[in-house]
């Protein structure tokens, strides 16, 4: 029988290209190489003097290769569904949004009750002012009791709407806490799935640079050596 000698890197040619990392959320380490977590390690073909490969070496290339071909295309799809999830953690979700729409409009009821607590207190300001004029003249004016009296009954009132005020105040500002909370919740919740995307970006890199690995090992053992056709037939046959 005739046989056919050929050499593996032209059937390597542009099939060993794998993707590129996938974009990250958060900066990863560069240029470190680790073995990708549960792989298993990839079979090498025993190295040989002759360029000739045995069978047994070219069904350790040939494996190596496919190896290579698989995780590579796992890889890719992988990937791609990252970058995918990656836009939809970019932006904010409905319920974040919401809750940050409802915190906003409590805070301009808290600023409401603001302006009306600082109001009441200019109110007060002036009574304390007319109160340390009504003392300096008192001894001076015509019925000073009669207007001692009205002073005395603006305190008690002004007193009772401070209060109202500021009770008011304080229940606007607990809703305010509690919506801010309530958003604060939500928006950990949306942090913690970010660091779940870059646990797994990064165990992706891992394997990539397994891959790399790989292909050192397929470019040292295989490529460029010669094998027998028929013994790639009984391979591909299950021989």
């Amino acid at each position: 029988m005739k046989t056919a000698f050929t050499s593996l890197a032209a059937a390597l040619t542009g099939a060993l290209l794998i993707s590129s990392s996938a974009p990250v959320l958060a900066q990863a380490n560069a240029n470190v190489k680790k073995e990708a977590p549960g792989a298993t390690k990839a079979a090498v073909a025993p190295k040989a003097g002759d360029k000739l490969m045995s069978k047994e070496e070219l069904r350790a290339c040939m494996k190596l290769k496919s190896d290579i071909d698989s995780r590579r295309a796992d890889i890719t799809k992988r990937s791609e569904a990252l970058k995918e999830e990656k836009l939809t953690l970019s932006q904010p979700t409905p319920a974040f949004a919401e809750a940050r729409a409802r915190v906003d409009a409590q805070l301009e009821r808290v600023k409401q009750a603001d302006n009306a607590v600082k109001e009441q207190a200019q109110r007060v300001q002036e009574w304390n002012d007319r109160m340390a004029e009504f003392e300096a003249n008192k001894k001076e004016m015509r019925n000073a009791d009669r207007r001692a009296n009205v002073l005395k009954q603006e305190r008690v009132e002004l007193q009772a709407d401070a209060k109202k005020l500021n009770d008011a105040r304080a229940e606007q500002v607990a809703v305010y806490e509690s919506l801010v909370k309530a958003a604060n919740d939500l928006r950990g919740s949306q942090g913690n799935r970010a660091e779940d995307w870059n646990k797994r970006n990064d165990a992706l890199a891992d394997e990539e640079d397994a891959i790399i690995d790989m292909r050192a090992n397929y470019a040292a053992d295989c490529a460029n050596r010669r094998f027998r056709e028929d013994d790639e037939a009984a391979i591909k046959a299950g021989k």
